[in-house]
């Protein structure tokens, strides 16, 4: 897919993902990048406001921490080192629902690594919800 295409072309140390339906707030990099840098993570994820829509993850996907033994979806909108996320690729994962799920993929071998994945629990994005979009899975309408 183009994340797959992109990231190969990556030549920085960090990625930030962003994708057509999302937008960085002012200090959305600047954030997750003290915080990657205070904590000494290899991904950080904030969490979005909504335009549109509503969120359709669980609450506690913005409130919780990151947790290595029950890791969430994450969305793709997050700053993580470059490296890594080139070794990993952006590849589907086949979850039998129609969704490549490439960013979750990610979080998942991430985790199997080893890395360190923090939670920023700041709203620094806008996700702009439209009637395409399922936010990965159908069944979060």
């Amino acid at each position: 897919g183009s994340r797959g295409r992109a990231l190969v072309a990556v030549w920085t140390r960090w990625t930030a993902f962003l994708d057509d339906d999302d937008e960085f707030l002012p200090p959305h990099l600047e954030k997750l990048w003290s915080y990657a840098q205070m904590t000494g993570a290899d991904m950080v994820y904030s969490w979005f406001h909504v335009v549109g829509g509503w969120d359709p993850f669980p609450n506690t996907h913005f409130t919780e921490p990151f947790d290595p033994n029950n890791p969430v979806e994450t969305t793709v909108t997050t700053l993580v080192k470059t490296e890594l996320a080139q070794e990993i690729g952006m590849r589907a994962l086949d979850r039998g629902q129609g969704n490549s799920g490439e960013d979750y993929r990610l979080v998942l071998e991430l985790v199997a690594r080893g890395a360190k994945i923090v939670h920023l629990v700041d709203r620094t994005w806008l996700w702009h919800h439209d009637s395409k979009n399922t936010s990965g899975l159908p069944g979060k309408w």
